[in-house]
């Protein structure tokens, strides 16, 4: 777009937000970068496409073609320890023959 169809005022307000955005830049302290950060953001090139594919979260296992391989998902119910000690007491009472139902707790 032509700069001379545009109207004054509006030229007038994007100098005024460029100078502002220029300033708050200049404003902004500058810290090197790790070593670590540097290699977490790097990004790797797809072999097919030639597009830029970020590399997958660490603990993600992927296969040839990229894609996630599913995991199992760990059950609450079996890997509780409280079910595990609740359950080892109630077959403890039942081999013993004691009710537990007419107990206070």
């Amino acid at each position: 777009m032509n700069k001379s169809h545009i109207s004054t005022d509006i030229l007038n307000r994007m100098k005024a937000f460029e100078s502002s955005d220029s300033e708050a830049l200049n404003r902004l302290p500058i810290v090197p970068l790790s070593l670590e950060n540097e290699q977490q953001k790097t990004a790797t090139i797809g072999p097919t496409t030639g597009i830029m594919m970020s590399s997958p979260p660490s603990g993600v296992q992927t296969d040839a073609e990229g894609l996630i391989l599913p995991k199992k998902l760990i059950n609450p119910c079996l890997e509780s320890t409280d079910r595990k000690q609740l359950h080892r007491e109630l077959k403890f009472t039942t081999k013993m023959g004691i009710n537990v139902l007419n107990q206070k707790s």
